[in-house]
């Protein structure tokens, strides 16, 4: 994934800096540095989990959390990670 693309709509910025083979960035959306491992991954359900029970506002209804892990640990997922490297998001 390029992240040198990242759409001023979401307030990105971005460079084009190497961080490790593979991943260009990190990438800034609104405020909030991430990287995009381009290789996409599959059974990170618990990931997919973890960042879903941090917005219970937004994911808050368990039968459509549910759907959603079980089609990101069948499926090529992509996650981003902080600058820690800690998991943010996932596509």
């Amino acid at each position: 994934m390029d992240l040198t693309a990242v759409p001023e709509s979401m307030g990105g910025v971005a460079n084009e800096e190497v961080l490790h083979e593979g991943v260009t960035g990190p990438a800034e959306v609104g405020g909030v540095p991430f990287l995009v491992d381009p290789a996409p991954v599959i059974s990170c359900g618990a990931t997919c989990r973890a960042i879903l029970d941090t917005v219970p506002s937004w994911f808050g209804i368990p039968e459509a959390n549910a759907a959603y892990i079980a089609f990101v640990d069948t499926h090529d997922t992509w996650i981003a990670y902080s600058a820690k490297q800690e998991p943010l998001g996932f596509i």
